[in-house]
């Protein structure tokens, strides 16, 4: 077992006392991955529920799985972890009398509606807001290649293909590196302007196209957006460009640790209201804490929260025909980009407060 299980174990027991619970409940994929440090346990991959759940109490851990799934989660996913299995027959039980029965008596948290539980689950998300050291490594690496995959899926497009096409190239690029891509979105032409949230269509591409990935490995969420034009882009799309990724400059360089998330956005809306586009943030949301979630909330001028060290941030400002996206890890040296590969133009960007840094630039073809 790892110093990082061992670390949140002890913090989630920490909490477990503090709010006189005498077990947690988790059933969802992306606990299950917290608390396990990146293994998974899903067979559906449209789902946020895994197929296990997780038990801990005060003084065990159970992994409550059906027989289907009971050696595989064991050998692949929770060696090592001292996880006692209690099973069930697909045909004849499940998990919410195994559950019952361990916790009979007893006053338990889960991080979904259970039976006879208490639903802790966004109590429990500030858990994961700092990530540990390894968690950190294991996001740059995810993260570096999350992005060489939509970076060769932009560079392999041609006139003519499909939308269709290019996301099943993207999800491929994806999984070759491992990563689920758990939103993938394509849009091109006319419907970047019209729509914020473009699933990919059959329409042929003519000049420009928005590829976005919100791709996931061991738990970890990175989401990143490019855009790529056949030829010069006209003056309108550069001008648009340039403006919003000064906006996603504003976001990224005051995203400080003991910040309010509040602030961040406020900073955000200043120079939106500067480039002329003052209300274009209500039609997108512009996105916010990441990690173990593709945002575990998202910021608003009146939100709670402050950035924690070493916390993940996925910001998404937009006006109709571009937007500007990575992720990012804020700490306590400032932001760091954990989305960017070096092998895609640039934009240097002096941000109000005079921190530089460099925004994805439309790729020309």
């Amino acid at each position: 077992m790892t110093d990082e299980i061992r670390f949140k174990e002890k913090q989630l027991r920490e909490y477990m006392a503090e709010k006189k619970l005498d077990g947690i409940l988790f059933s969802t994929r992306e606990f299950f991955s917290w608390i396990t440090g990146g293994s998974v346990d899903y067979i559906i991959e449209t789902t946020e529920i895994g197929v296990v759940d997780l038990l801990i109490t005060r003084e065990g851990k159970y992994c409550i799985a059906s027989k289907i799934e009971r050696f595989r989660i064991m050998e692949e996913e929770l060696a090592g972890l001292d996880y006692e299995v209690l099973e069930f027959n697909w045909w004849e039980s499940d998990n919410k009398s195994i559950v019952a029965e361990v916790m009979h008596g007893k006053r338990f948290g889960a991080d979904t509606d259970f039976p006879g539980g208490i639903n802790v689950y966004e109590e429990l998300k500030p858990l994961r807001y700092s990530l540990r050291p390894e968690e950190v490594e294991r996001f740059r690496k995810s993260s570096f290649e999350c992005a060489v995959a939509l970076e060769e899926t932009c560079r392999s497009i041609r006139v003519g293909m499909t939308e269709f096409e290019i996301c099943g190239t993207l999800m491929k690029n994806a999984m070759d590196f491992g990563i689920e891509p758990a939103v993938a979105l394509v849009a091109s032409d006319e419907r970047i302007s019209k729509y914020r949230h473009p699933i990919p269509k059959g329409k042929k591409i003519e000049k420009y196209v928005l590829v976005v990935i919100c791709g996931r490995r061991e738990g970890l969420i990175t989401s990143c957006s490019r855009f790529v034009h056949f030829g010069e882009p006209p003056a309108e799309i550069r001008e648009k460009h340039s403006k919003i990724i000064r906006v996603d400059a504003e976001y990224i360089t005051n995203t400080i640790p003991g910040r309010k998330v509040s602030d961040v956005f406020k900073f955000a809306m200043n120079k939106y209201k500067e480039i002329g586009y003052e209300d274009q943030w209500q039609f997108l949301h512009q996105g916010g804490p990441a990690g173990y979630s593709i945002r575990d909330y998202h910021g608003t001028p009146c939100v709670e929260g402050s950035v924690m060290p070493n916390q993940a941030f996925a910001w998404n400002p937009s006006v109709p025909g571009t937007k500007s996206e990575d992720t990012i890890i804020a700490t306590e040296n400032g932001p760091e980009i954990i989305s960017a590969t070096g092998k895609w133009p640039v934009v240097e960007v002096t941000a109000g407060n005079g921190i530089k840094v460099d925004r994805p630039d439309i790729l020309v073809m």
